[in-house]
C-alpha cells in the first residue's frame, strides 16, 4: 500500500531534515554552514516563511519553518538546497549527489 503524501497548508509548521547522501559530510568547513544559512535567509526575501529554530550538523541539517504559503514549500526547499548543492560542486570539485 503506497503511503500517503504529506499534507501541506498554507501557515502549517514543517519539521524538515535534510542528510548528507551516505551519511556523508555536507560541511566541511565554517564558511559552508554561513553559505548555506546565507541561500536560507535569500530564499526567505523570496517566500514568505518564519524560522523557528534550526540546527546545523556536519552531516545534516534540522529546519523548523512555518510557511505562509503551502504550495511555495516544494520550491523553498529546492532553492535552498540547489543552491548549497552548486556552491559545493564548485568548490570541492564535487560529482555525485550530495543529498
Amino acid at each position: 500500500m503506497p503511503t500517503q503524501g504529506r499534507l501541506i497548508y498554507d501557515g502549517a509548521v514543517c519539521y524538515i531534515i535534510q542528510r548528507g547522501n551516505n551519511r556523508q559530510k555536507v560541511f566541511r568547513e565554517e564558511n559552508d554552514y554561513w553559505r548555506l544559512l546565507y541561500f536560507i535567509f535569500k530564499y526567505k526575501s523570496k517566500y514568505e516563511f518564519d524560522i523557528y529554530n534550526y540546527c546545523l550538523m556536519s552531516n545534516h541539517l534540522h529546519l523548523l519553518i512555518k510557511i505562509s504559503c503551502g504550495r511555495d514549500l516544494p520550491k523553498l526547499m529546492q532553492g535552498i538546497f540547489q543552491s548549497f548543492r552548486f556552491y559545493y560542486r564548485k568548490k570541492y570539485k564535487y560529482t555525485g549527489y550530495l543529498f
